[in-house]
């Protein structure tokens, strides 16, 4: 059998795999167990699959076409090169691309007031479209869709006609997870975000406190922990301090780095986890997976989120007429030994697998 036309989408189906599992054979198949790899592989082989290959360089070399040169080029702006939660949205707009035959580049240029400036003049003429994966202001938006294309993505943009996003429910997500910490018997919460206001963070908050108010709960301000950074150790600072002068039932972070860091925190001053603190993380990212023990999370559909965001920009890059929209991708809560001790990591396999 020979179907060269068959996408990573198809062949998920066809093999009862994710996407994202699909990709790693391709691209990354040390990162795929070999039962897995060895399955994908052969059905590849049988349908005779040709990869398509993208760029990640930061930008094309100009060539003399002029702006028609550049039909093909598309853009994603990362707000960070460090936080592993990008990685399989990156893949998932690459990969989605490379079934149209477009190249993308990565941009890691912190898009403000400043300097929205500075880099329109280097994208305009440039790219047919955007995604972006920065929490952008409305203001920052409009600027940068009155010029080129642009889409939202893992951050939902603020509710207005200019602009698509493709993201998840955050405050549905954090309630459903608060919801089966009260189901645990927890009473009272921790709760640690951000110290930047970034959407997401904000409506996880949300969803805790609606949950809470739920159960005829509150979540003192006291208990509401603002990292100075996305960073591990940051978390872990924050969380030895806050942990020395408070004990809660239960600690919900904004992402799984920081629930890490709360979890080692924790082991230094000898509280066990789950027994007599639970922690809940956000993202399902690898490190989930390899702490002790293992972190009970909300898995987003990262590869997934990716994939739609650069379908839908494409389509709206080559259709004008195609009407902008929001859409919400759905989430899983996975438990784990981080709330509930009887859990055995070779108990579930990995999301990814």
């Amino acid at each position: 059998m020979k179907n060269k036309s068959l996408s990573i989408y198809d062949i998920s189906k066809e093999l009862n795999l994710s996407p994202a599992t699909i990709s790693r054979v391709i691209n990354h198949p040390d990162q795929v167990k070999k039962e897995t790899r060895d399955r994908v592989l052969a059905y590849i082989q049988q349908i005779d699959f040709q990869k398509r290959y993208y760029s990640t360089s930061r930008r094309p070399e100009k060539p003399e076409g002029g702006i028609g040169s550049y039909s093909s080029a598309f853009l994603i702006s990362i707000p960070s090169a460090s936080n592993p939660f990008y990685a399989d949205v990156i893949e998932g707009i690459m990969t989605a691309a490379a079934q149209h035959s477009c190249r993308v580049y990565a941009n890691y240029t912190l898009i403000t007031e400043k300097t929205i400036d500075s880099f329109l003049s280097t994208i305009v003429g440039s790219f047919r479209g955007m995604v972006s994966l920065q929490p952008l202001t409305e203001r920052l938006l409009r600027i940068i869709a009155s010029q080129i294309p642009v889409l939202q993505c893992s951050e939902a943009a603020p509710r207005f006609s200019d602009v698509s996003s493709i993201t998840i429910d955050n405050v549905q997500a954090e309630k459903k997870a608060v919801k089966y910490l009260l189901s645990l018997g927890c009473r009272s919460f921790s709760f640690f975000t951000s110290m930047e206001p970034f959407r997401f963070s904000e409506e996880r908050l949300r969803g805790l406190r609606l949950a809470l108010e739920e159960a005829s709960l509150s979540l003192p301000g006291d208990q509401i922990v603002r990292v100075s950074s996305m960073e591990y150790q940051s978390a872990y600072d924050a969380a030895i301090v806050h942990l020395k002068k408070t004990h809660p039932d239960a600690i919900v972070c904004i992402s799984d780095v920081f629930a890490a860091a709360c979890i080692n925190a924790a082991h230094s001053l000898s509280i066990r986890i789950p027994e007599d603190m639970m922690v809940i993380g956000f993202d399902n990212i690898s490190v989930s997976m390899v702490t002790t023990p293992a972190i009970t999370t909300i898995a987003q559909p990262r590869f997934q989120l990716g994939f739609q965001a650069f379908e839908t920009l494409y389509q709206e890059a080559t259709s004008p007429q195609v009407k902008k929209t929001t859409m919400f991708l759905e989430t899983q809560l996975l438990v784990r030994g981080s709330t509930d001790a009887s859990f055995h990591p070779a108990s579930e396999e990995p999301a990814s697998l």
